[in-house]
């Protein structure tokens, strides 16, 4: 009996040494790689073939080596596939699968070889780190701090998990458990199957044979930072991590490319332009490597002649551009049947046919299909812009001074106004002379000196005159001048002025420590009224820019018997702003509370039915850079004015990350500009129709547009602002001459 319980111990104890993992060798550095330079440890999450990439940086060991023979520089472009969003996600590649995710709070699966997707899971947040594909399942972490568990075939979600902090990293997957960090140090161990949590470590934790740190949300084997610096440190600035083969090391940088160098003599021996940071990590796999970036695309590369060239020819003439993310494209017209693909904004394609309201379009994979005019439009290049092929009949550049900024035309057009000899002084900018000149800056005409620190000009609706603002030592004074730089004179004191449609009175505004008030000068008798008082009752923003230069202007309602003005959310317990809507005659009419702390512009309707404004600094904002500005139309006559806010006064569209509005003069239109999300193309320009309530893209800029004007005989006026300097202008404009608008 003993001889028997000793032999079966024995046999127990040798089979439970052999189901151990075993300690991973040491895997050789890119410059010393043989052949075998990936060593297939029991604890590296590889599913099914020697080249598939399932994890950042591609197994727990963080050295991010593919035993991959075949890429050689320079690569050619295969394809590449427009997410709805910048792309910081890293791709990971598993079975003839791409699997990546993107700013849009999209998981993508797409094709390895080819344009195309399998299948894409919306997660509620953005998504900037990289998958992890283990045993059949993809595993991710999204900015709602959630982790979730996709089967990898179909998408479709098996489990999630809510952390109770921020995740800044991918997770990791060995041994049947998910790791990952969360703010500030704390580790957290899930079972890969169901989901459930198994226990929590601080700081460090031991993921097969390497040990894995946790800070700031990070979660990383201790050393693997170091090792990826060296190739970093080659690059002006990069926050990708290098992939590397026997023959060569890939990363991407913040210049918006994405480098090869020789891993031998750490040559930069090749280089792709993006139109965006490429702070994705390359992930290389069966001949191919992937990578994001932050214009919204994935790239696909590999060797010249490989596999066939999918890319669109964007010299042709006849392209056009999505303009709405998850625009459908239809296989046949009748019944709108057969989707074959959803498009994201900003995708360019060469188009084969043409019927009304649809456009026939050739996908990058070769396929053709239909596409809705109101998603998708023709496009062709002038002056640096994108404009709509049907829509823009010609762009003429405005020619501006070095140091000029702020141009304002006149009602009709003619004339232009604008500030010259910008300055710096103390935290504000100041201009030191203003000018006129004809609609394109030409003929020049100087008009006066002065200490111009807002820089907001308002012309009467006959263009016969215009205001402005001008700081004397410190007396804010309010002047007004004639079209042809003729009857300069000081008006009054006060701030922001803004002369009425007839020209007959100006509003302006006075401040001090305890209220704002609301003030009418009549030019015909040179007396002025007080319209209103209102009290400073809430907290100021931010300490330093508490007093605002650039005060937006009151703002005059078409027949001049109304002003509306936006004030700051100091001025209210709530701490919100408020666009405050006044009798000519005295008196406030109503007030639109607005969730924001500041008003931007404001501007009526030409049949005073609407009043659009813009807001910003919202309290749920996101930490992003985008732009921190919305636009709201308010319906001012459908509702009866009511005692106190109107809080729930109808908003029939918001607009987010979006300024700079303008309405047509026939009020049809709302122009305004939107920041794009992704990098490339930093704004465009829309056409929202006032009839049905639809937008149209009128055109994109890689310039940063901030103003738009509408001028008489279907002219927009563009200007875009940029750092000055000796060689370029800080302020370019354009007038873009619009054709027959849409219905």
């Amino acid at each position: 009996m003993r001889i028997t319980y000793f032999i079966i111990l024995s046999m127990l104890l040798a089979i439970t040494a052999c189901g151990k993992d075993q300690p991973t060798k040491e895997i050789q550095s890119a410059e010393h790689a043989a052949e075998d330079t990936i060593q297939k440890s029991p604890e590296s999450p590889v599913l099914s073939t020697k080249s598939s990439w399932p994890m950042f940086m591609h197994d727990v060991s963080y050295r991010g080596i593919s035993s991959d023979a075949i890429l050689k520089p320079p690569l050619a472009l295969i394809w590449k596939f427009k997410t709805g969003g910048p792309v910081d996600s890293s791709p990971v590649v598993v079975d003839g699968t791409v699997y990546v995710g993107s700013d849009d709070h999209r998981l993508y699966a797409l094709h390895t070889h080819k344009w195309g997707v399998k299948w894409e899971f919306e997660a509620g947040d953005k998504i900037i780190t990289a998958p992890t594909v283990y045993e059949g399942t993809v595993y991710f972490s999204a900015r709602n701090n959630k982790v979730y568990a996709l089967d990898a075939a179909t998408g479709v979600k098996k489990w999630e998990y809510q952390a109770d902090g921020w995740l800044n990293s991918p997770v990791v997957a060995s041994r049947q458990r998910i790791y990952f960090g969360c703010y500030d140090r704390k580790i957290y161990i899930l079972n890969s199957v169901t989901g459930k949590k198994e226990s929590e470590r601080r700081s460090s934790v031991e993921v097969g044979s390497y040990n894995y740190i946790s800070s700031q949300g990070e979660f990383y084997p201790m050393d693997a930072r170091q090792r990826a610096s060296k190739w970093k440190q080659r690059i002006t600035f990069s926050e990708s991590w290098p992939a590397t083969t026997s023959k060569f090391v890939y990363i991407g940088a913040r210049d918006n490319k994405l480098h090869a160098f020789d891993s031998s003599t750490g040559q930069d021996i090749w280089q792709f332009d993006t139109e965006g940071w490429v702070d994705s990590s390359p992930a290389i796999a069966d001949g191919m490597l992937y990578v994001g970036s932050r214009d919204g695309y994935i790239y696909a590369f590999g060797n010249a002649g490989s596999i066939p060239d999918q890319r669109v020819d964007d010299s042709t003439k006849d392209i056009g551009v999505v303009t709405s993310d998850g625009a459908r494209v239809y296989s046949q017209l009748d019944n709108m049947a057969g989707i074959v693909a959803r498009l994201n904004a900003d995708r360019t394609l060469r188009i084969a046919d043409r019927k009304p309201d649809w456009y026939q379009v050739i996908l990058p994979d070769g396929q053709t299909g239909w596409m809705s005019k109101s998603v998708f439009t023709p496009i062709r290049w002038s002056e640096d812009l994108q404009v709509s092929a049907p829509l823009v009949n010609n762009v003429k550049r405005v020619s501006l001074p070095l140091k000029a900024e702020m141009p304002s035309w006149s009602p009709d057009g003619s004339t232009l106004a604008f500030f010259d000899n910008m300055a710096t002084q103390g935290i504000y900018r100041k201009a030191e002379s203003i000018w006129l000149a004809d609609a394109d800056g030409s003929n020049p005409t100087w008009v006066a000196n002065g200490s111009f620190y807002n820089l907001r000009i308002s012309w009467s609706g006959n263009g016969e005159w215009f205001t402005l603002e001008n700081l004397s030592h410190t007396e804010r004074q309010v002047w007004m001048v004639r079209y042809n730089s003729m009857g300069l004179r000081k008006v009054t004191e006060g701030e922001a002025p803004s002369i009425s449609p007839r020209g007959t009175s100006i509003a302006f505004i006075r401040r001090d420590k305890v209220s704002t008030s609301i003030w009418v000068h009549k030019l015909d008798t040179d007396k002025q009224e007080k319209l209103a008082e209102i009290p400073v009752q809430g907290q100021e923003s931010y300490a330093v820019y508490s007093y605002i230069a650039d005060l937006n202007l009151p703002t005059w309602s078409p027949g001049g018997s109304r002003l509306a003005v936006g004030l700051d959310g100091q001025h209210y317990p709530d701490n919100y702003s408020r666009v405050v809507v006044l009798s000519a005659s005295g008196g406030i009419f109503r007030a639109i509370a607005a969730r924001a702390r500041r008003i931007g512009d404001v501007a009526w309707s030409p049949d005073g039915k609407y009043l659009a404004y813009v807001t910003q600094e919202h309290p749920d904002r996101e930490v992003t850079r985008r732009l921190d500005k919305q636009i709201h139309i308010a319906d001012l006559l459908s509702y009866p004015s009511r005692n106190g806010d109107d809080k729930e006064l109808e908003r029939k569209e918001v607009f987010q990350h979006c300024e700079g509005i303008a309405w047509s003069p026939d009020g049809k239109y709302l122009t305004f500009i939107e920041e794009n999300d992704c990098m490339g193309m930093k704004r465009k320009v829309w056409l929202l129709n006032m009839t049905n309530w639809q937008r149209v893209q009128l055109l994109a800029s890689r310039e940063n547009i901030r103003r738009v004007a509408w001028l008489a005989k279907g002219m927009i006026a563009l200007l875009a602002s940029s750092t000055p300097s000796e060689t370029a202008p800080a302020t370019r404009g354009w007038i873009v001459s619009i054709g027959q608008l849409p219905e």
